[in-house]
């Protein structure tokens, strides 16, 4: 009796962990920055890749041009193909769910198992809870706060910004003297 007590106080712990789910998490998935749509103030939409981003300014590239905007004149940014569909999310619980099922069924069946079955029965809906509200964050409203910053940076081309040689380099390399300024007054 002792062994089983044990084993499921094992399982009991492992099985909530094994579910959890970082929702910082950014998975980079290519050295390019992450196509994004930009909703200004003014609701004008634009897209693009993102190049950088500042404590008040937002880099991009949309075709062959090179963009500068005031983060005081956006309303949303929001990162593409980051967003978890929910049906995927329900596949991916399917198994967790399972294996607390079976530990639930296991524990009601040990003698003296009554507690250990409460305790595994709870975790069932913290771990459809941790599934619906997991994932990484992918749409940013100014005004950003510092660690909003630091995320927004995880997706760009160039992370941590570039010197103004840089910059010059580049924009040199798509024929530009400035960057394009948005919104166009």
């Amino acid at each position: 009796m002792r062994k089983s007590l044990v084993a499921l106080l094992i399982i009991t712990v492992i099985i909530p962990l094994s579910s959890c789910i970082s929702t910082s998490s950014v998975r980079v998935s290519k050295p390019y920055g992450e196509r994004f749509d930009i909703t200004m103030k003014n609701l004008v939409g634009y897209e693009g890749e993102l190049l950088a981003v500042s404590k008040s300014q937002l880099y991009f590239k949309d075709g062959d041009s090179l963009y500068l905007v005031s983060l005081s004149e956006v309303k949303k940014v929001h990162i593409r193909d980051y967003q978890i569909k929910s049906g995927i999310k329900t596949l991916a619980v399917i198994p967790s769910l399972i294996i607390e099922f079976a530990v639930f069924l296991a524990a009601v069946n040990a003698e003296g198992g009554t507690p250990w079955a409460l305790l595994s029965a709870a975790s069932i809906p913290a771990t459809v809870l941790g599934f619906t509200k997991s994932g990484a964050k992918v749409t940013f409203s100014p005004p950003l706060k510092e660690d909003e910053i630091k995320t927004l940076r995880l997706y760009c081309r160039y992370p941590q910004g570039l010197t103004e040689e840089q910059w010059s380099l580049l924009l040199k390399l798509y024929n530009q003297k400035d960057f394009l300024r948005l919104p166009r007054k």
